[in-house]
């Protein structure tokens, strides 16, 4: 958080937008604490719709002049694909369908 705050406000004096990548959830005190004396980021990217649902609001109080979107993890569908030399029943194994 130290970091962060070093870092947005160095960006504001320079005029450059921030951005800040969200990918677990925030308790809204944390989010609090974390704004009080920083600038609020130009943009919120959250890795999931479930995640911005839940965290937003918490960011949103303290920075209300923010925006999100959602830019979900990508996955290179050449390189990881489902092998064939798995059984069968493996995906029930790990309850999936």
């Amino acid at each position: 958080p130290l970091t962060a705050r070093i870092v947005v406000i160095a960006a504001r004096m320079c005029r450059v937008p921030t951005v800040l990548h969200v990918h677990c959830d925030v308790e809204p005190a944390f989010a609090r604490w974390m704004y009080r004396w920083m600038p609020s980021p130009d943009l919120f990217i959250f890795n999931s719709q479930a995640l911005r649902q839940d965290t937003w609001p918490n960011f949103q109080a303290c920075s209300p002049h923010s925006q999100a979107v959602v830019i979900r993890n990508g996955i290179d569908l050449q390189r990881f694909r489902p092998s064939s030399n798995v059984p069968s029943n493996a995906r029930s194994g790990v309850c999936l369908s």
